[in-house]
Protein backbone atom coordinates (compact mmCIF):
# COMPACT_ATOMS: atom_id res chain seq x y z
CA UNK A 1 0.00 0.00 0.00
CA UNK A 2 1.34 3.46 -0.80
CA UNK A 3 1.28 5.51 2.40
CA UNK A 4 1.57 9.03 2.87
CA UNK A 5 1.99 10.82 6.72
CA UNK A 6 1.21 14.10 7.10
CA UNK A 7 1.97 16.32 10.16
CA UNK A 8 1.33 20.46 10.86
CA UNK A 9 2.99 20.49 14.51
CA UNK A 10 6.60 19.85 15.78
CA UNK A 11 4.84 16.99 18.12
CA UNK A 12 3.46 15.84 15.46
CA UNK A 13 6.55 15.07 13.40
CA UNK A 14 7.85 13.46 16.09
CA UNK A 15 5.30 10.84 16.46
CA UNK A 16 5.09 10.57 12.42
CA UNK A 17 9.10 9.92 12.38
CA UNK A 18 8.25 6.64 14.59
CA UNK A 19 5.54 5.57 12.22
CA UNK A 20 7.90 5.87 9.26
CA UNK A 21 10.32 3.61 10.92
CA UNK A 22 7.79 1.04 10.44
CA UNK A 23 6.59 2.14 6.88
CA UNK A 24 10.09 2.57 5.51
CA UNK A 25 9.22 3.36 1.80
CA UNK A 26 6.01 5.56 2.86
CA UNK A 27 6.03 9.57 2.33
CA UNK A 28 6.05 12.18 5.03
CA UNK A 29 4.80 15.35 4.26
CA UNK A 30 6.10 18.18 6.99
CA UNK A 31 4.96 21.68 6.66
CA UNK A 32 7.96 23.85 4.64
CA UNK A 33 8.78 25.54 8.11
CA UNK A 34 10.18 22.36 9.66
CA UNK A 35 13.67 21.39 7.71
CA UNK A 36 12.82 18.35 5.63
CA UNK A 37 15.52 15.65 6.41
CA UNK A 38 16.04 12.13 5.31
CA UNK A 39 14.76 10.08 2.67
CA UNK A 40 11.14 10.19 1.90
CA UNK A 41 10.48 13.58 3.62
CA UNK A 42 8.37 15.74 1.94
CA UNK A 43 8.22 19.78 2.77
CA UNK A 44 4.93 21.08 1.56
CA UNK A 45 3.45 24.99 1.55
CA UNK A 46 0.48 25.87 1.11
CA UNK A 47 -3.19 24.43 2.56
CA UNK A 48 -3.34 21.32 3.90
CA UNK A 49 -6.96 21.45 2.42
CA UNK A 50 -5.43 21.54 -1.23
CA UNK A 51 -2.64 18.85 -0.73
CA UNK A 52 -5.28 16.43 1.04
CA UNK A 53 -6.80 16.96 -2.22
CA UNK A 54 -3.25 16.03 -4.16
CA UNK A 55 -3.20 12.78 -1.65
CA UNK A 56 -5.98 11.53 -2.11
CA UNK A 57 -5.74 10.92 -5.58
CA UNK A 58 -1.90 9.63 -5.27
CA UNK A 59 -1.66 7.44 -1.96
CA UNK A 60 -3.79 4.80 -1.42
CA UNK A 61 -3.52 5.29 2.57
CA UNK A 62 -3.31 8.33 4.59
CA UNK A 63 -1.97 8.70 8.09
CA UNK A 64 -2.23 12.30 9.33
CA UNK A 65 -0.81 12.82 12.95
CA UNK A 66 -3.51 15.54 14.53
CA UNK A 67 -6.22 15.75 15.48
CA UNK A 68 -9.66 14.02 14.27
CA UNK A 69 -11.49 17.35 14.03
CA UNK A 70 -9.11 18.45 11.58
CA UNK A 71 -8.40 15.13 9.69
CA UNK A 72 -12.48 15.13 9.40
CA UNK A 73 -12.51 18.76 7.87
CA UNK A 74 -10.17 18.59 5.41
CA UNK A 75 -11.06 14.93 3.81
CA UNK A 76 -15.01 15.76 3.70
CA UNK A 77 -14.30 17.81 0.62
CA UNK A 78 -12.73 14.51 -1.34
CA UNK A 79 -14.85 11.70 0.15
CA UNK A 80 -16.29 9.61 -2.90
CA UNK A 81 -17.00 5.81 -1.67
CA UNK A 82 -15.56 3.02 0.14
CA UNK A 83 -14.36 1.74 -2.59
CA UNK A 84 -12.03 4.02 -4.46
CA UNK A 85 -11.23 6.65 -1.11
CA UNK A 86 -7.63 5.76 0.30
CA UNK A 87 -8.05 4.56 3.59
CA UNK A 88 -7.24 7.27 6.19
CA UNK A 89 -6.02 7.25 9.56
CA UNK A 90 -5.89 9.97 12.44
CA UNK A 91 -3.42 9.49 15.03
CA UNK A 92 -3.37 12.28 18.29
CA UNK A 93 -0.12 14.03 18.68
CA UNK A 94 0.47 11.99 21.90
CA UNK A 95 0.96 8.95 20.01
CA UNK A 96 -1.96 6.88 21.86
CA UNK A 97 -4.55 6.58 19.36
CA UNK A 98 -4.73 5.21 15.53
CA UNK A 99 -8.03 5.71 14.36
CA UNK A 100 -9.41 3.86 11.42
CA UNK A 101 -11.38 6.87 10.15
CA UNK A 102 -12.43 6.29 6.11
CA UNK A 103 -11.95 3.17 4.00
CA UNK A 104 -11.83 0.82 7.28
CA UNK A 105 -12.87 -2.26 5.62
CA UNK A 106 -12.79 -2.29 2.37
CA UNK A 107 -10.01 0.39 1.52
CA UNK A 108 -8.06 -1.39 4.38
CA UNK A 109 -7.77 1.63 7.14
CA UNK A 110 -8.37 -0.47 9.73
CA UNK A 111 -5.62 -2.67 9.21
CA UNK A 112 -3.34 0.60 8.68
CA UNK A 113 -4.37 1.41 12.22
CA UNK A 114 -3.44 -1.45 13.72
CA UNK A 115 0.10 -1.09 12.02
CA UNK A 116 0.57 2.19 12.92
CA UNK A 117 -0.55 1.31 16.38
CA UNK A 118 1.85 -1.07 16.97
CA UNK A 119 4.61 1.20 15.70
CA UNK A 120 3.48 3.27 18.71
CA UNK A 121 2.76 0.99 21.09
CA UNK A 122 -0.85 2.56 20.93
CA UNK A 123 -4.24 1.77 20.56
CA UNK A 124 -6.05 1.15 17.44
CA UNK A 125 -9.33 2.11 17.18
CA UNK A 126 -11.77 0.03 14.94
CA UNK A 127 -15.48 0.75 14.86
CA UNK A 128 -16.75 -1.77 12.05
CA UNK A 129 -19.18 -3.74 12.99
CA UNK A 130 -17.44 -6.71 11.23
CA UNK A 131 -14.28 -6.51 12.87
CA UNK A 132 -15.03 -4.89 16.28
CA UNK A 133 -18.26 -6.57 17.59
CA UNK A 134 -16.38 -9.97 17.68
CA UNK A 135 -17.95 -12.53 20.32
CA UNK A 136 -15.58 -14.27 22.77
CA UNK A 137 -16.80 -17.86 24.02
CA UNK A 138 -14.86 -18.96 26.90
CA UNK A 139 -15.42 -22.30 28.57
Amino acid sequence: MKIAIVVITRQGERIAFKIKRFLPKSKLYIPIKFPARGKGVVSFKGKLIDLTKKLFCEFEGIVFCMAVGIVVRFIAHHIKDKYTDPAVVAVDEEGRFAISLLSGHEGGANSLAIQVANSLGAEPVVTTASESCKKIVIG
